[in-house]
């Protein structure tokens, strides 16, 4: 049996967090991804650095180093958004940052898994000159990926496609940033399809969560009860928004399965 080391690297959206206003872990895309592997008879060893507050210099810096010492075969790199949050945001930095990490994983022989996000305006219930501002942020940093990612020869996924395959209902939470669970399964589908092309692996696409389809209503809802607070505090893009949470002292092994 093929013995593969998956690794993931990350914030929220790959540590699978919920929503913004909840501590609820969902398996995230990269334990899908591990499951279907595994289900086409490769042996995955899987870890994880993702966490809620990364930004693109923790990626650099600790998850960087501990991404090397697990000695991946397939790297994901997932990061800036929570820098596109930040008062200080620098695409111009946070894309150097990222090029310096992908480097240090493609030096090490890892695969990387990149992609460039959905904008704002498609999915925050938001005033429009602050979706406006987010969505050029967001279109900075994209094009940062992109750029590493053809240097890189990284398998690039569009998430913003994906989201349109899927549908929005089902693929994003609540809050419209984070994933459901059949959207952490989605994102895992397609990028099995883009390592099965380029011939690094093969697999068998696991089945499916159970789906929950969010309507206006209850996305209304939410943001009246639980996210009215968080949309004001993005709108102005506060600085005190820095998460005051610590990052992990270590990898997760294995993922949420």
């Amino acid at each position: 049996m093929v013995t593969l080391r998956l690794f993931a690297l990350g914030d929220s959206l790959t540590e699978g967090v919920a929503d913004v206003w909840s501590n609820d872990l969902l398996t995230p895309f990269p334990g899908y991804l591990a499951r279907a592997l595994r289900a086409g008879g490769t042996d995955v060893v899987a870890g994880s650095a993702a966490w809620r507050g990364a930004d693109a210099n923790d990626g650099a810096t600790r998850q960087a180093a501990q991404a090397c010492a697990f000695r991946p075969d397939v790297a994901v790199l997932w990061l800036g958004l929570n820098d596109v949050l930040r008062l200080g945001f620098d695409a111009a930095a946070v894309g150097e940052e990222l090029t310096g990490t992908a480097r240090r994983l493609r030096a090490g022989g890892a695969a990387l898994l990149t992609a460039t996000m959905p904008l704002p305006d498609d999915v925050l219930a938001l005033p429009g000159w602050s979706v406006r501002r987010l969505s050029a942020r967001v279109q900075a940093l994209n094009a940062a990926v992109e750029t590493l990612a053809a240097e890189s020869g990284s398998l690039h996924l569009d998430v913003g496609r994906t989201v349109e395959r899927v549908g929005r209902a089902r693929m994003l939470g609540p809050d419209g940033i984070h994933f459901t669970a059949a959207g952490h399964h989605a994102v895992a589908v397609d990028y099995l399809e883009l390592l099965c092309r380029a011939g690094i692996a093969s697999g068998q696409a696991p089945p499916e969560p159970p789906s929950v389809t969010l309507s206006r209503r209850d996305r209304a809802t939410w943001y009246v009860t639980r996210g009215t607070g968080y949309a004001v505090r993005r709108a102005v893009l506060r600085a005190e928004e820095t998460p005051a949470i610590s990052p992990p002292d270590q990898e997760r092994q294995g993922l949420a399965n």
